[in-house]
């Protein structure tokens, strides 16, 4: 089982400074009432700090090393999280655009890696699904994710995450996109450094007719692959993602690409630079490149990007 479980009616609890490891699921869950169920059952205000999780899913492959199931306002950070067969952490737990409890969660400053064994797909460092109004995912380190056969992304907002804001993260070496969106509805993306691992930099699942999501103000680090990579269900025409005022790094030199199609397939739609640029987005963005110091992603002092605005 998991080692810790805060259940219906539980608040302002906290799990702090343990070690946990060698479980037959995952380490911590909070689960609370949903939305439908009597008030007396949500469960909020827990704090998760400076906990070190890993080397469990020993037996049920698919548990989460910090749970949180319907829970508001619960405070998740500086955790170490590694050696899961599968997410790291996960929050939210309602299907598309339902009414959820959860909201008001504060991810933050986790480091988060060396998750999957091959086992498991449709999996990341940090996992999002439904409406969660007010919460931010922001400063974690995620990097190798490892998939079975699909999805081993670092941050994933799945069906329906919105209002989201996802700042100030590193992304790098996955499987499969640093960031991947498969829709949702104004979610806030800035500041962040993604880097393209085994896959594109970052990935569109599905758009719908509302906005999904605003890209600003982010470090995108591409290699042979394209820069942006959309679904065959996206269409980048209907201009229902914002991306402008990022900064494109290519570790090979050359100008970012964007994608439309299935991953592998080789009839793909590829959009150049300028191509992208004239559909109106990234108007206000910079083809830029050494800016980091050797071999890291820790940014040089007078890199450009800082000239333009760019965050830690």
């Amino acid at each position: 089982n998991y080692a810790v479980q805060i259940g219906n009616s539980c608040e302002r609890n906290e799990v702090n400074g343990c070690e946990i490891y060698g479980c037959g699921a995952g380490g911590i869950r909070i689960d609370g009432g949903d939305y439908f169920e009597p008030e007396q059952l949500a469960t909020g205000y827990n704090c998760i700090t400076d906990n070190k999780i890993h080397d469990c899913t020993k037996i049920f492959y698919s548990a989460i090393g910090i749970f949180i199931m319907n829970g508001f306002s619960n405070y998740i950070a500086r955790n170490e999280i590694y050696n899961l067969k599968y997410t790291g952490i996960s929050c939210g737990w309602v299907w598309g655009f339902t009414k959820s409890r959860a909201c008001d969660n504060v991810i933050e400053y986790n480091h988060i890696h060396h998750l999957g064994t091959g086992d498991m797909s449709d999996m990341g460092g940090i996992y999002m699904l439904g409406p969660q109004g007010g919460s931010e995912i922001r400063g974690n380190c995620i990097h190798d994710i490892t998939k079975a056969n699909y999805g081993g992304w670092g941050i994933y907002l799945d069906e329906g995450s919105s209002c989201i804001v996802v700042e100030k993260n590193l992304v790098y070496n996955t499987d499969s996109e640093a960031l991947f969106i498969n829709y949702g509805k104004e979610n806030m993306i800035r500041y962040n450094i993604l880097s393209a691992g085994r896959n594109e930099t970052v990935g569109m699942g599905r758009t719908m007719s509302h906005n999904t999501a605003t890209f600003m103000q982010n470090i995108f680090v591409f290699d042979d692959k394209a820069a942006i990579f959309g679904r065959s269900q996206v269409c980048f025409e209907d201009r229902t993602v914002i991306f402008d005022c990022n900064y494109y790094c290519g570790l090979s030199g050359g100008e970012p690409t964007v994608t439309v199609g299935e991953p592998g397939r080789e009839d793909n739609k590829i959009f150049s630079w300028n191509e992208w640029k004239g559909m109106g987005y990234d108007m206000g963005s910079h083809v830029v490149s050494n800016i980091f110091e050797d071999d890291s992603f820790e940014l040089k002092k007078d890199a450009e990007v800082f000239k333009y605005g760019f965050k830690r």
